[in-house]
């Protein structure tokens, strides 16, 4: 029987590089990180505990250089920051002591600490699905099937690289938005807290543009997809002139990786989204269908609200009636408040112990219990 997953100790170590974001100090990790991730100078400086400590100062952050030292040693551990190998200029024992270490960002730090801004900044409000890519993404792959032959041997490596590249920017944009969109829509629909008046506006602006998106999808993708199959004949030779030229050759003596398109294996992820497979529909199919789902869920929801009686709210408005009722109530009435708000009833038993005998099934919204209680008591 297979047991818990586990890591690896080099995943763990890559895992660890998040732990500063969510520690009790977390908010002065996060402001030393920003001065080392604020613009490209940040990235390429190097820094001493000690100016780091007056930078944070000058933004407010007062932390004496020991805490900040202690605290950029826990970044190097963990994989955010390195040490830097430039050695200290100092002219006096006191000045070398406090700048002899030095630091400066990693790769694995910027990664990080980009994920946890953006997390930071990100909200829940709706984001709309950037439909207007897939007129890019087909306008893309019309240019790259004319280029075969003697058209692949005369165009300039870094033109296609650049028109590869910008094909699947656009579309990495199209499947991050239609993510999101689909998150947030996935809330929306589980939520019954909902009047009805704003369901209804909220469901006339939705439904339309549901709509609109799967008549874009429709439209686009048989073409997008006969295209498809048709550059991939040549994607092999589209990537090898792409990367032909000069390339970056990193200290381990390995090519160093390019943008999202210019290796072969990358198409997989546009095929897979745009045409599938023998055994499985394509991401496009799903995204309709989704959106087809969605528009049936709206309707079902707006039939529940519509079938209620006027006086039926939503759990909010209760919420809200009986808020309003202790708001207006005296020490007497909030009794009696209690009393009458919906799922709520007294105790039913007397100062003595004794049972009142009140069933537990008694109308909602209706005044029937406190005659039964005195008819009981008299």
């Amino acid at each position: 029987m297979p047991g818990e997953p586990t890591f690896s100790s080099a995943e763990r170590l890559t895992l660890g590089a998040l732990r500063y974001a969510v520690n009790d100090e977390a908010a002065g990790y996060v402001a030393m990180m920003r001065l080392f991730t604020g613009g490209i100078s940040g990235f390429l400086s190097d820094q001493s505990a000690a100016e780091v400590a007056e930078r944070l100062a000058e933004r407010g952050v007062e932390l004496d250089p020991d805490t900040v030292d202690a605290r950029l040693s826990y970044l190097v551990e963990h994989g955010n920051l390195a040490r830097s190998p430039r050695e200290t200029e100092a002219r006096s024992v006191k000045e070398y002591l406090s700048n002899r270490a030095r630091y400066q960002l990693t790769q694995r730090g910027e990664l990080v600490h980009r994920q946890v801004e953006e997390l930071l900044g990100h909200t829940d409000a709706a984001r709309e699905v950037s439909s207007e890519m897939l007129g890019g993404v087909l306008a893309g792959l019309n240019a790259l099937d004319g280029l075969t032959g003697p058209a692949l041997s005369e165009i300039d490596s870094d033109e296609l690289a650049r028109q590869i590249v910008t094909l699947f920017a656009q579309f990495e944009t199209l499947v991050a938005s239609t993510r999101q969109f689909y998150t947030y829509l996935s809330q929306v629909l589980s939520r019954y807290d909902l009047g009805r008046e704003e369901f209804e506006a909220f469901k006339g602006a939705l439904l339309d543009y549901l709509q609109r998106f799967v008549d874009e999808i429709s439209r686009h993708m048989p073409q997008i997809a006969d295209r498809l199959r048709a550059v991939e004949t040549h994607v092999p030779e589209l990537c090898a002139r792409a990367n032909a030229g000069q390339r970056l050759i990193g200290v381990d003596g390995i090519q160093a990786k390019r943008a999202m398109g210019l290796e072969p294996e990358d198409w997989a992820s546009l095929h897979a989204w745009f045409v599938g497979s023998s055994g499985r529909g394509s991401d496009a199919d799903h995204v309709r269908a989704l959106a087809t789902d969605a528009m049936r869920s709206l309707l079902v929801n707006l039939r529940r609200l519509a079938g209620r009686a006027d006086r039926e709210q939503s759990r909010y408005g209760d919420l809200l009636n009986l808020a309003r009722w202790f708001d207006e109530s005296d020490d007497r009435g909030v009794d009696e408040s209690i009393r009458r708000a919906p799922s709520h009833h007294r105790c039913r038993q007397g100062p003595d112990g004794s049972d009142y005998g009140i069933p537990a099934s008694l109308p909602r919204r209706t005044g029937r219990e406190a005659a039964r209680r005195r008819t009981r008591l008299g």
